[in-house]
């Protein structure tokens, strides 16, 4: 782990403005080259992986945090995102490639599971990634890949 990195690292909120497009394609160009996205066609899954991100993006119960330079902001080192109602749910974490494995994503996660409302019930994940073993065995979430269904749901019954 580079400690110097943990020195220059700090959490800042979301900015919409500023941030949204380069939330968006580190999570469409990471989740991508998942294994879990591998077999699926690149047309069907930029289309709708796009769209459920933005879905999940409006939802005024997500929080995004940036993990960044704490003298540039602008220089960001990663993020996650998650939701704390109706459960505490992470969707996703994305740290850059050359911040990886230097405490990163795990600054940004205990934000995130310190966020908890409630003690009851588990944290659940909706993307499986590289990082999902590591979720599960250290801070006991539950792979629950069909809580974007309902996301999706509530969207549909809403637009119509």
């Amino acid at each position: 782990m580079d400690h110097q990195i943990l020195k220059l690292l700090t959490l800042r909120p979301y900015h919409a403005s500023d941030d949204e497009a380069f939330i968006h394609s580190s999570w469409l160009r990471s989740f991508r080259a998942s294994f879990a996205m591998r077999a699926t066609p690149s047309k069907l899954y930029y289309a709708h992986q796009k769209q459920m991100i933005g879905y999940i993006l409006s939802r005024p119960t997500t929080s995004v945090v940036i993990a960044c330079n704490a003298e540039d902001h602008a220089q960001i080192f990663g993020w996650v995102c998650y939701e704390t109602a109706p459960s505490h749910t992470i969707h996703y974490v994305y740290t850059k490639h050359p911040y990886r494995e230097m405490g990163v994503a795990n600054s940004l996660l205990i934000n995130a599971y310190d966020a908890k409302i409630s003690e009851f019930g588990v944290t659940q994940v909706t993307h499986e990634t590289k990082m999902l073993k590591f979720l599960q065995t250290n801070f006991e979430m539950l792979y629950n890949p069909f809580f974007l269904w309902e996301i999706y749901a509530n969207v549909k019954a809403r637009e119509n």
